[in-house]
C-alpha cells in the first residue's frame, strides 16, 4: 500500500467517523425526547387513575344523597298516612262516643 493509497484510506474513515458521529449525536438526542415522552405519559396515567377514583368516590357521594332523599320522602310519607290514619280513627272513635 501507497502513502497515497493510506491517506485515501484515512481521510475515508475520517468521514465514516464524522458520519458515524453525527448519526450517534442523533440517536442520543431522539433517547432523550423518549425518556421525556415516557415521563410525561407516566404522569398522565397517574393523573387518570387519581381521576378515576376521585369519580368512584363522587360517584359514592351522589348514591348517598339520593338514597337519603329517598328515605326522606318515606318518611314524610309515612309521618303523613299515621296523622291521616289516626285522625279517622279518631273521628270514628268520636263518633261511636258520641252516640
Amino acid at each position: 500500500m501507497t502513502n497515497e493509497e493510506i491517506a485515501v484510506e484515512l481521510a475515508r474513515q475520517g468521514q465514516h467517523i464524522k458520519s458515524n458521529t453525527h448519526r450517534i449525536d442523533e440517536l442520543e438526542e431522539q433517547q432523550k425526547e423518549t425518556r421525556a415522552l415516557v415521563r410525561s405519559v407516566d404522569k398522565l396515567a397517574q393523573s387518570v387513575e387519581s381521576m378515576v377514583k376521585e369519580q368512584e368516590r363522587q360517584g359514592k357521594q351522589i348514591d348517598a344523597l339520593e338514597s337519603s332523599k329517598a328515605d326522606s320522602f318515606k318518611y314524610w310519607l309515612r309521618t303523613i298516612l299515621t296523622a291521616v290514619a289516626t285522625g279517622l280513627i279518631g273521628y270514628a272513635l268520636a263518633c261511636i262516643i258520641a252516640k
